[in-house]
């Protein structure tokens, strides 16, 4: 009956790993491919133990990697943080519980209904996160976002828990001294992350803040540029005007004020987009799309409701809805180089949306919004579409998208 309590306790622990990785990334929650997953490493570690070879935390941590790459198909460098920061976050957990039990009861692991019961109590406290958190969704964007500062305070945790096993396996005891020790780690780790998590928000908010200093600025000295060419075109009508009685100036001067319109209507001149921001951002997409040779069109209405969306925020929205339609286009024949964008309000919703023509290699829409999946080469593609969801999820807004064979639609919605 050994084999059978070794499967079942392992196929607990492999099980509370995917609801960590579920709490992670939302791709994650996928019951058939979690229990895929939870019954062929609970027989690898059972056959493991049958045979008397001791797998520690490495061994998990490697198994963990291969079944997210054979089974989510991600690349080997995600599939191994993720590995890494699941993995560690659950044995942390575990290494905190089990002292207590430990030192409560220091037989407490020689029983096995008791260590069944204690398992089945770890996954019913992760199934609990894991239901907070796919209502609120922020753990997922956080995590995306700092995953570099994730990895640090990860990999100490591996070194305490390592150490702490360490010790147990050469002592056999539970000494209090150690447990307050591993405890203090796990806090000041704790705290650390959030002094690295902090640091980084502050200089994203410092880059935010200059890219909005810019924008804005270059918006200005357009809007200045342009009421200075105007001054000059209203002096040189009011030069042609000054003699009434000269029919001659007087048809020129019409011929000159037909020509004025006809060159700011084919110039596309600045528009006021009824936010100053936003107007920046589209003088700032315009330029890019004139150097691209991108048909630039835009379509903006005034809105009684407001975009619930901070400076900083509007600014990473509406520029990476546009980026993701200019880079869609800028390699097609000239003809099909067009992006249409409009903002606009119909039955009490804010929407914004980009019209462009669709790329030959296209995913599909659900893949379109995971992060890293695009059909440019490069590094560090395929995160635009995912950041533009994050945004919009986290102010209770949608993300629609809709193609035929001739165009995609992006669409951003906030009631």
């Amino acid at each position: 009956m050994t084999y059978i309590y070794h499967f079942t306790a392992s196929g607990l622990e492999v099980f509370t790993i995917c609801c960590m990785l579920s709490i992670l990334r939302q791709n994650y929650w996928n019951i058939k491919k979690i229990i895929s997953i939870t019954i062929i490493l609970s027989l690898i570690t059972t056959l493991l133990d049958e045979w008397e070879i001791d797998i520690n935390i490495g061994g998990n941590l490697l198994l963990s990697a291969v079944m997210i790459k054979l089974f989510y198909h991600y690349k080997v460098f995600e599939a191994v943080f993720d590995a890494v920061c699941s993995v560690t976050l659950v044995a942390t957990v575990e290494m905190l519980t089990t002292m207590i039990c430990c030192y409560i009861d220091p037989l407490f692991f020689e029983d096995e209904k008791k260590v069944l019961i204690y398992l089945v109590g770890i996954v019913a406290f992760f199934l609990m996160i894991l239901k907070a958190t796919r209502k609120r969704k922020k753990i997922w964007f956080y995590y995306q976002k700092y995953q570099s500062s994730i990895w640090v305070i990860c990999f100490n945790f591996i070194l305490i828990q390592l150490a702490e096993m360490y010790n147990w396996n050469q002592t056999e005891t539970m000494n209090i001294s150690i447990v307050a020790l591993v405890l203090a780690a796990v806090i000041s780790n704790m705290l650390l992350a959030f002094k690295l998590i902090k640091n980084q928000q502050q200089k994203e908010e410092l880059n935010k803040q200059k890219e909005l200093m810019e924008l804005k600025e270059s918006f200005l000295q357009q809007m200045a540029a342009e009421q200075h060419d105007f001054a000059k075109h209203l002096r040189a009508i009011k030069s042609l005007l000054n003699v009434s009685e000269d029919r001659e100036r007087r048809s020129e001067a019409a011929a000159y004020v037909e020509e004025l319109i006809a060159e700011r209507e084919g110039k596309k001149s600045m528009m006021y987009a009824g936010d100053g921001i936003l107007s920046a951002i589209l003088h700032d997409k315009r330029k890019e799309a004139e150097r691209k040779g991108v048909a630039f069109h835009v379509l903006a209405r005034q809105t009684e409701k407001k975009l619930p969306l901070s400076q900083t925020e509007q600014v990473e929205l509406v520029g990476n809805l546009l980026d993701n339609a200019f880079e869609a286009v800028e390699r097609m024949e000239t003809e099909r180089r067009k992006v249409f964008f409009e903002i606009g309000e119909r039955r009490g919703t804010v929407f914004l949306q980009t019209i462009n023509s669709l790329p030959e290699e296209s995913p599909a829409a659900e893949q379109m919004l995971e992060r890293g999946v695009s059909t440019k080469r490069g590094h560090l593609r395929g995160y635009g579409l995912a950041n533009v969801k994050n945004i919009v999820e986290a102010h209770g807004g949608r993300l629609e998208i809709q193609k035929n064979d001739e165009i995609i639609v992006i669409r951003v919605l906030f009631q």
